[in-house]
């Protein structure tokens, strides 16, 4: 079985893990047996292994950040994986056992399946890590298998982590898998030098929940405050359990956008503001152009326009408080600008 090659208990020297990983993509030591290999393709294999050192010198980044958790402070390797299928600020991870027990969690790694929820009841042995799909053209090394090889379900073969929190609330996640029973669209948990690493949005789904992971679409990007907040430029991690979610009150603006015959048409959201297009059915001919405060949930009333099928709400350069419309067509038509607008409050 896999499990014996590849469990949270894994050595941390590079070799092993290599020769591990290697085992589970080729599915095992059967073939190895039946011949020995040449000294030119042992040479290949070296140069295959420096390669593969390189490409994860250059997209495996670690830096010891400090890490606040309930008003304790700690030092904890935060690492970034730069990757092509996860969001940028999505693939910062942290050391998993350090975290939870900071939390005052108990932390079993490789525990017995039936001891798991259902979803973790997998018999069928097909749906094993890994699983690449498309991706395995884009595998470089042991973290980037790790990646791309990931199931989006629970798998038969890897190891069931849990964490068991002091109020009995208990969290399960699987190497080799994006599943978590608490966090949705987050990147799979890595083995790296031994140690099991999570993501730090999966931290803020579960201490925070949906409104603790907001989106950023002027920078593409993903962003985390409230009981869970990261900081990247200062490489600061605070969590406090007791904190509340400065974007509740947003959530709540916009879901009444979309109740009692009116709806949003339109919608895009940066880090400060959401500028959303809103029909009315009491009046179907104009629209009523909103800004939303994401930290207050305030509505900023910047126009009325006409009703039209074609409209594009498009970002200026760097600046969170403005934005250009355009109504009729292409938005990279400058014909079809009908203003811009500044938010002012």
């Amino acid at each position: 079985m896999f499990q014996n090659r590849y469990t949270t208990r894994m050595s941390g020297n590079k070799r092993i893990l290599t020769t591990r990983f290697t085992q589970i993509r080729s599915g095992g030591h059967a073939r190895l047996a039946k011949s020995l290999l040449s000294a030119a393709v042992v040479l290949g294999l070296l140069s295959c292994m420096l390669f593969a050192s390189s490409v994860m010198a250059a997209t495996l980044r670690s830096d010891t950040a400090l890490v606040s958790i309930n008003g304790t402070q700690h030092d904890m390797r935060i690492l970034h994986v730069d990757n092509s299928q996860y969001l940028y600020s999505d693939s910062y991870y942290v050391p998993l056992r350090d975290l939870f027990t900071a939390l005052g969690c108990t932390v079993r790694y490789d525990i017995d399946r039936v001891e798991a929820p259902d979803a973790f009841q997998v018999d069928d042995e097909t749906q094993t890590f890994p699983w690449y799909d498309w991706r395995e053209h884009l595998v470089t090394d042991d973290i980037s298998a790790q990646l791309y090889g990931a199931t989006t379900f629970p798998n038969a073969n890897m190891p069931i982590i849990e964490a068991v929190f002091p109020s009995g609330e208990a969290f399960y996640c699987q190497l080799g898998s994006t599943y978590y029973t608490h966090a949705g669209g987050t990147p799979p948990p890595i083995l790296v030098d031994g140690k099991t690493y999570v993501p730090i949005r999966a931290v803020a789904y579960l201490l925070g929940g949906d409104n603790n992971v907001q989106w950023d679409g002027q920078k593409g990007d993903t962003y985390y405050e409230g009981k869970v907040t990261w900081d990247e430029a200062n490489r600061s991690l605070i969590i406090d359990e007791n904190a509340a979610c400065p974007f509740d009150a947003y959530v709540q603006t916009r879901a009444s956008l979309n109740a009692d015959g009116s709806r949003i048409l339109s919608l895009k959201e940066n880090h400060a503001y959401a500028f959303c297009v809103v029909q009315n059915e009491a009046d179907l001919s104009q629209l009523t152009l909103l800004a939303i405060n994401k930290y207050t949930g305030s509505v900023i009333l910047l126009d009325r326009i006409p009703n039209t099928p074609l409209l594009y709400i498009e970002f200026l350069d760097d600046r969170e408080d403005a934005f250009a419309l355009y109504l009729g067509g292409d938005p990279s038509d400058s014909q079809n600008l009908y203003n811009i607008y500044t938010v002012s409050e």
